[in-house]
């Protein structure tokens, strides 16, 4: 009995480890300063305290002209520009956020199984079986709000034509 308690422990433990793991993915080239285009999802500061977040409607030698979500587009001149920065996309959390619900979810039934209920019929395995039926709608439950809490990523771009 104390080996199966300590046997699990360990897979948790290790579960627990690899959650916390820091994020493994590579930085590649191509996230070093992306070129601002037609179509590019940006974030721009320019002059006079001017922030802007939309798509790229156009380019000309003068003016970037960006589409935010909601209103008209806005014209803003080359040379007024601040800084620039490109989405990359959104850095998806479902991965951690299944991992930490079905552990959570796993963990706290295993532990109310095994220590706190007083059911007389308990036989061995039960609180495993438990853990692993709270796991699988932890783990649902886990990827929802991972997805829902995805941040969205900005690397610094280059406008063509700025000096």
């Amino acid at each position: 009995m104390i080996a199966r308690r300590s046997s699990m422990l360990r897979g948790l433990i290790a579960g627990a480890m690899l959650m916390c793991a820091t994020d493994l993915s590579a930085q590649t080239a191509a996230d070093s300063s992306p070129v601002v285009q037609p179509g590019s999802r940006v974030r721009i500061t320019a002059m006079d305290s001017l922030r802007v977040t939309g798509r790229v409607a156009a380019i000309n030698d003068e003016r970037l002209f960006v589409q935010p979500r909601h209103g008209a587009p806005v014209a803003i001149p080359i040379t007024s520009i601040e800084s620039v920065q490109v989405s990359r996309g959104h850095r998806s959390r479902t991965l951690k956020g299944a991992l930490v619900g079905g552990l959570a979810a796993g963990l706290t039934m295993f532990t109310w199984a095994e220590f706190v209920s007083d059911a007389p019929n308990k036989e061995a395995g039960d609180s495993q079986i438990l853990a692993v039926l709270a796991a699988v709608p932890g783990a649902i439950i886990g990827t929802v709000v991972g997805y829902l809490t995805s941040p969205e990523r900005w690397v610094s771009g280059v406008v063509p034509g700025r000096r």
